[in-house]
């Protein structure tokens, strides 16, 4: 009896071991410790140089600079997450004077900028680099680590209107008719796609008639662009007839006591061609006082003014009524 219960239960303990090998094929792998975790978020690569992105990034709200790096005058950004609904721009030094925006086109590839252009919205989510080429103004935005592909530059300003008047030193001035002119100087160039101005102004001239400079005092500017008094109509605020355009400017803001300049084409002033019509297109503006004297650079469309052929007009110009006179300009 004992043989046989000793036999019964060597075959149980065998049949166990059978289902046990059954349950656990040999080849079946060992679990592991699971995937890498997703490294934690350290925020852009800030770097020393006076360029920043400011912008609603990173949940901040215009109040919040990321300082780019830069070599070989290249500035760059790296390591910036983006949301969908997310927009900046660059600026100088912290400081608005001197900012850059555009149209964003495409991730990597460059694309247009200009001082006080729109705030650049990429419509992106994830993590990239903003690039900043001051030599071509283009920025670009691009995946990480990714090198960006600069647009062909397809023209070049003759004149920045930044508010840095260096560009202008080579062009000769032209004075005022008298000491009680508020325009003591004014020089102008042009190039295809522009016509610039460059007024200098007695600062104690900036007065109006309120407190507040939104719009007053402003500036006129007349442009007989068929150089033909017979044709067009009044110039406006005491300058020429024969005008075909006109361009309206409001290039201050702050108080009489304390003026200040604005750079831009929003809410600056309007160009009006034919002048009896509607505003056709804004005049891009930038000042700057310095000691006694407020310099402003004003840039109108060629396009706006019908005046894309090289050729002469005839131009005038008045602060608050005060009038310079008809003169007779080359364009290029």
């Amino acid at each position: 009896m004992k043989k046989v219960f000793k036999f019964a239960l060597v075959a149980f303990m065998a049949a166990a071991v059978a289902v046990s090998c059954k349950d656990k094929p040999a080849d079946e792998p060992t679990p592991g410790p699971g995937p890498e975790p997703e490294p934690e978020y350290t925020g852009p690569e800030q770097g020393t140089s006076a360029w920043s992105v400011i912008g609603t990034v990173l949940e901040t709200s215009w109040d919040t600079d990321y300082v780019l790096a830069e070599a070989d005058g290249i500035f760059v950004l790296k390591n910036l997450k983006l949301a969908a609904g997310n927009e900046f721009k660059i600026r100088e030094n912290k400081d608005w004077t001197n900012n850059r925006g555009g149209d964003f086109a495409e991730l990597g590839a460059g694309f247009e900028v200009t001082n006080g252009g729109a705030n650049i919205k990429p419509e992106l989510d994830g993590i990239y680099d903003v690039y900043y080429n001051p030599s071509l103004e283009q920025m670009a935005v691009c995946e990480k680590d990714a090198a960006p592909a600069w647009a062909e530059p397809s023209f070049v300003p003759a004149i920045e209107i930044d508010a840095d008047f260096a560009d202008w030193a080579d062009i000769e001035g032209i004075a005022g008719p008298d000491s009680n002119t508020r325009i003591r100087e004014w020089k102008y160039t042009s190039d295809e796609k522009y016509l610039y101005f460059l007024y200098k102004i007695d600062k104690t001239k900036i007065k109006g008639s309120s407190e507040t400079l939104d719009w007053d005092p402003y500036i006129y500017i007349g442009l007989d662009t068929d150089n033909n008094e017979g044709t067009g109509a009044g110039g406006g605020g005491g300058t020429m007839n024969g005008c075909e355009a006109q361009v309206c400017i409001f290039p201050w803001r702050g108080t009489k006591e304390a003026p200040e300049c604005v750079i831009g084409e929003e809410g600056n002033g309007w160009i009006k061609c034919p002048i009896s019509g509607e505003s056709v297109a804004s005049p891009y503006v930038a000042g700057k006082i310095d000691g006694d004297w407020c310099f402003e650079e004003v840039r109108i469309p060629r396009e706006a003014i019908g005046a894309t052929a090289a050729g002469k007009i005839a131009v005038d110009a008045s602060m608050s009524w005060y009038v310079l006179g008809r003169t007779e300009i080359t364009l290029n």
